[in-house]
């Protein structure tokens, strides 16, 4: 497996005529290279000429390929890119990087939110491609339907399962977490979790960590992570993954009204092309020119 890391991140030495700048990602899936690229494109502009990303596949990986780069004398400029993932409620980003590095680890640029799809959860974007889709109902109707703040309140509650899969990846990582499909916590299509099946699914995993954790020292864990969670104004969007849970569930939401059948690649290649990237700009201050 390292051999092959490996390879992936040496194929960037191949592109260095017409690439400005060397962007590393994790997302390894089709799609992925195009979706990044056409996000970064129009955040860094005229900045930087981008021909190519490279997935490496893990934040693990991306971690250690630009701990590699800190010392390397090859003048190319670098950011590397990870999910805000688990890392925004547990504060365990450092646990990954040596200890060399973990007071200066430069071009590593942490998502502020869970991953790059929960930057797509907008609803004016959203009603904008359901309007291209459907042949038959007017953009107001699609908007009355998909009432995209109704939807947000009654999904709040994954929250409550993310605090609860983030203290899991810490005490029980071979535990099931966002590999669990959100389908299953549904009882219909209109893309809103069904509450008992939430709470059942908490119940489940909290009893899990109360084999490893006392009651005080559980209570302790969700209370940290509350906090962190209180600072901000749009929790979902942040803290719940938007690929595995927000947008299949908007999906739904739209498809149980509406004639809505794009492919999940072209749907996100859309979205990226569209969607605000203002809360992605600080990425600028994290390019690196290689000593």
């Amino acid at each position: 497996m390292e051999r092959k890391s490996a390879a992936k991140s040496a194929i960037s030495v191949l592109y260095e005529d017409v690439n400005d700048i060397d962007i590393y990602i994790e997302d390894t899936a089709l799609g992925y290279k195009k979706v990044y690229k056409e996000i970064l494109r129009r955040i860094f502009k005229d900045e930087y000429k981008i021909e190519q990303v490279f997935p490496l596949g893990g934040s693990d990986k991306v971690i250690k390929e630009c701990e590699k780069y800190q010392k390397i004398d090859d003048g190319r400029h670098k950011v590397f890119i990870i999910d805000g993932d688990f890392y925004l409620l547990n504060n365990n980003l450092n646990d990954r990087i040596s200890e060399e590095h973990k007071n200066n680890l430069k071009g590593l640029f942490v998502l502020p939110r869970y991953c790059i799809e929960n930057f797509f959860i907008e609803e004016s974007l959203l009603v904008d491609i359901a309007n291209e889709e459907d042949a038959n109902d007017d953009k107001d109707e699609i908007l009355r339907n998909l009432n995209f703040e109704e939807w947000m309140e009654s999904n709040v509650s994954l929250v409550d399962l993310f605090i609860i899969y983030s203290i899991v990846m810490v005490y029980l990582s071979t535990e099931q977490t966002i590999g669990y499909k959100v389908t299953d916590m549904c009882k219909d299509n209109t893309g809103v979790i069904c509450e008992l099946k939430n709470q059942n699914r908490i119940t489940d995993l909290t009893n899990k960590l109360l084999g490893v954790l006392s009651q005080g020292e559980l209570d302790y864990e969700i209370q940290k992570r509350k906090e962190i969670i209180n600072g901000s104004n749009t929790k979902l969007l942040k803290f719940v993954s938007g690929k595995d849970y927000l947008l299949p569930l908007v999906k739904s939401r739209i498809r149980s009204k509406h004639k809505f059948q794009p492919d999940n690649i072209s749907f996100k290649n859309r979205l990226s092309q569209r969607c605000d990237v203002s809360e992605l700009n600080n990425i600028k201050n994290f390019v690196f020119k290689s000593i």
